[in-house]
């Protein structure tokens, strides 16, 4: 789709010996479930582990979900900050014994904040963009449309 920024990669073989958690379905996910979502941020704060580098993980809620250019989208209520882009969002199920992958993550979406600069008698007003604190992000469904694209 030349309207979403997500690709898929497939690989030749795994690049993980620990558990690979699956994709999850419709059913996996629901309006305002809590989920986590990974990244690595643009700055060093220290991820470096004895096992490799490993994302930070963040929380959200499942705030709506909207459809544009034919994709389904899903906003979540949550805090995002660069180098979250293309990072799992995981739910748990009901009782909690597993875990799914149900979307990834796009974006957040900017919003205007008016700012008053005055210097002297004169006053300019002009706007910043600032976080919102609403997540873009591709749902398991379109993400499996495109494996499903790749396997053909």
């Amino acid at each position: 789709n030349p309207h979403v920024d997500i690709a898929v990669l497939k690989l030749e073989s795994p690049i993980s010996n620990g558990e690979i958690l699956p994709l999850g379905t419709g059913k996996d996910y629901f309006l305002a479930q809590e989920c986590l979502f990974m990244g690595f941020p643009l700055f060093n704060l220290g991820t470096e582990t004895e096992i490799g580098k490993i994302p930070f993980v963040k929380r959200a809620i499942i705030s709506a979900f909207h459809e544009e250019n034919n994709v389904r989208i899903m906003l979540l209520d949550g805090y995002n900050n660069s180098g979250f882009s293309g990072g799992p969002i995981i739910t748990y199920s009901e009782n909690m014994d597993k875990q799914f992958i149900v979307g990834v993550i796009s974006g957040y979406i900017n919003q205007p904040q008016k700012v008053n600069m005055t210097s002297g008698a004169i006053t300019n007003q002009f706007s910043i963009n600032e976080n919102s604190g609403i997540i873009i992000s591709y749902t398991s469904e379109y993400i499996a449309e495109i494996i499903a694209e790749i396997e053909k």
